[in-house]
């Protein structure tokens, strides 16, 4: 194989379990431990800082294994933990921000939720505090990034995501 980027993950974990472990964990393993490639590349995600004040690589990270909303987190850990534990300097770990692209009728996150909501109402509401602050990433940004780790990536581990952090308040008010 290639380059392989590894790109599927369920953040439902709750509503379908099976799916979200096969598809953040189980497939991970079997690809890495029955196939040769030129290298593999785990997109995982920023979220796994949830309720920590660092968010850098070296950082050490917090979870409360008592709490639903770290399952997908400990998901995306577990997978990163594989595959930096392997001894193959060409299998890398890529934490993406939060990812927005042109196609805001069918992503179900923050940012396209909030566009959509202004063009079909008018409006906007917020259910969380308006003053909030998320890193938003193009997907045409983050492609590049990734493509550019891929080539010439010295690191094993890279966090992705723009270089500012936006109010959600400011968006809607845009």
């Amino acid at each position: 194989m290639g380059n392989i980027i590894y790109c599927i993950g369920k953040a439902q974990v709750l509503k379908n379990p099976n799916y979200a472990l096969k598809a953040n964990l189980t497939l991970i393993y079997k690809i890495l431990l029955n196939n040769k490639f030129k290298s593999f590349t785990f997109l995982s995600s920023a979220r796994v800082y949830l309720g920590n004040k660092k968010t850098s690589e070296q950082s050490d990270i917090r979870i409360k294994s008592f709490e639903p909303n770290f399952q997908y987190n400990l998901l995306k850990l577990t997978a990163e933990n594989f595959c930096l534990s392997l001894k193959n300097s060409k299998i890398r770990v890529i934490r993406l921000s939060n990812i927005y692209g042109k196609n805001f009728s069918k992503q179900d996150y923050l940012l396209p939720n909030l566009i959509r909501e202004a063009v079909n109402n008018n409006r906007i509401k917020i259910y969380i505090n308006k003053n909030s602050q998320k890193n938003y990433l193009s997907i045409d940004d983050a492609i590049s990034l990734i493509f550019k780790i891929i080539r010439k990536g010295k690191f094993r581990l890279y966090n992705v995501a723009s270089d500012r952090m936006i109010k959600i308040n400011n968006i809607a008010k845009l």
